[in-house]
C-alpha cells in the first residue's frame, strides 16, 4: 500500500524551525508598548514610579491571546525636573537592555550582564497628544493642576505658582501676589521712582490726608520748620 501523505521538504522544515526560534528569542527581549497610568507611587506615596496597564490588542496577529500584567516602573525624568504624572496619563513603556531596579529603588544590587525579562526593565515615558492646547509653539510651557515649584536643593529660595497666588521666598523674606494685592514680608528698597494713582499709607498716616502741626508761629514773612512725622 502506497503512502500518499505529503512530507514537508527538509528546507521548509528548517526555515519554519528557524523562524519559530527567532520569534521566541525576540519575545524574550525588552518590548516597547503603549500604556496608561493606573496608579502613582508605592502604596499611594510619592510619584516617582507608576503602575500601568498596557494598551494593546489582547489577541496577536497569529490569533494567540496575550495577557500582560500590570507593571510598576520608574518615570523617565531626572531628580532636577519632576513630572506631576497622574492616573490616566498615557505614554510608552521603554525597555532597557538589563534590569534597572538597582538604580530606581525597585530592586537591589548591580544588574547582571544578561537580558532582563521582557517586562522587567521598563521606564514610563509620557508622550504628547494632538488634543493638547498649544499656548506658544516657541515657548517652554510648564503646566499642572497645582501649578509649579522652582527651588534650590537647600530650600532657601523657592518660587511657587499656585492656582490662587504666586509666592517668591528667600529664607525669611517673601512676597505674595494674589488676586487683589501684593504682600511683602521683609524690607523693601526701591532704586527709582514710585508712582501711585492711589493713596500711600505708613502706619496710620496717609500721603493724601495726613497733616503737620506748625510750631513756632511767627508773623510777617518769617520761615518756620514744621515737626516731622507728627501726623
Amino acid at each position: 500500500m502506497k503512502n500518499f501523505s505529503q512530507k514537508i521538504p527538509l528546507a521548509v522544515s528548517l526555515a519554519n524551525f528557524t523562524e519559530q526560534a527567532v520569534q521566541e528569542g525576540l519575545s524574550g527581549l525588552g518590548q516597547v508598548y503603549p500604556c496608561t497610568v493606573k496608579s502613582v507611587g508605592l502604596d499611594g506615596a510619592g510619584n516617582t514610579v507608576v503602575t500601568v496597564n498596557f494598551e494593546i490588542n489582547p489577541v496577536s496577529s497569529t490569533g494567540t491571546k496575550i495577557t500582560l500584567p500590570e507593571v510598576t516602573m520608574p518615570i523617565a525624568e531626572s531628580r532636577y525636573v519632576r513630572l506631576p504624572v497622574k492616573v490616566g496619563d498615557q505614554g510608552i513603556a521603554v525597555a532597557a537592555s538589563v534590569r534597572i531596579g538597582g538604580i530606581t529603588g525597585l530592586g537591589t544590587g548591580l544588574a547582571p550582564l544578561a537580558p532582563a525579562s521582557n517586562l522587567g526593565a521598563l521606564v514610563f515615558l509620557p508622550v504628547s497628544n494632538t488634543a493638547w492646547t498649544t499656548l506658544d509653539p516657541n515657548a517652554v510651557v510648564i503646566s499642572a493642576s497645582n501649578g509649579a515649584i522652582i527651588r534650590t536643593d537647600d530650600g532657601k529660595a523657592v518660587v511657587t505658582i499656585a492656582d490662587d497666588k504666586i509666592t517668591v521666598a528667600y529664607q525669611t523674606i517673601n512676597f505674595v501676589i494674589d488676586g487683589s494685592k501684593v504682600t511683602i514680608n521683609g524690607n523693601l528698597q526701591v532704586n527709582g521712582t514710585i508712582n501711585s494713582t492711589g493713596d500711600i499709607s505708613a502706619g496710620s498716616v496717609t500721603m493724601q490726608t495726613h497733616t503737620h502741626q506748625v510750631v513756632g508761629v511767627q508773623g510777617g514773612l518769617s520761615t518756620i520748620t514744621t515737626t516731622v512725622g507728627a501726623g
